[in-house]
């Protein structure tokens, strides 16, 4: 199983996943590995681009046989790559799920996150790219654009904004869950 999540800065992702994490060890038994994407530094985005192309291969490869938990893949690079790292055609990420073929498997599950800019200006940690409320709103625009694009056929939008975390944790696990289940009676 591969469960992707994307989504701004500062929106919870890592909390989500640790929960993920801890429910699936309990009830299933199973180890999963989380993953922050890569920011290659002073690179051209030619270069960035092929880096990130062959990083997400190896990671797809690696996830057909264990189940992993991904914070950010493709998704960052598409939101983030046309903003701050001057792609010029960000959606090969698209063309690469299908290379991949993670757009044809069943227990592939792309979770995206997003807020209210001002919410997550608010939560900002000070590592995020901008704390600009028109690029934040640009940043959840563009993850809304990627969710839309992506070619994976399990997939989930949460707006967190005036959720609380149980609340986001129990739309991820009843969302998996479900597609796991109606994926068994097949």
């Amino acid at each position: 199983m591969l469960v992707i999540f994307e989504g701004i800065d500062n929106v919870g992702k890592s909390t989500q996943i640790q929960l993920l994490r801890n429910y699936f060890a309990k009830k299933y038994n199973k180890v999963f590995i989380t993953h922050h994407s890569s920011n290659y530094k002073d690179v051209s985005s030619e270069k960035h681009q092929e880096l990130t192309k062959k990083e997400y291969g190896e990671i797809f490869k690696f996830c057909r046989f264990t189940d992993f938990i991904c914070d950010r893949l493709h998704g960052g690079e598409y939101v983030y790559g046309q903003m701050y790292r001057n792609y010029e055609n960000p959606d090969f990420v698209f063309d690469f799920e299908k290379e991949e073929k993670i757009n044809l498997l069943d227990d592939v599950f792309l979770i995206v996150l997003v807020d209210e800019p001002k919410n997550v200006i608010e939560r900002d940690d000070g590592s995020s790219f901008t704390t600009d409320l028109k690029k934040k709103d640009k940043e959840v625009q563009l993850f809304k654009e990627f969710f839309v694009k992506s070619n994976i056929k399990n997939k989930l939008l949460i707006n967190i904004a005036n959720k609380d975390i149980d609340n986001v944790f129990n739309d991820i696990i009843t969302f998996i869950e479900n597609t796991l289940n109606k994926e068994e009676q097949w």
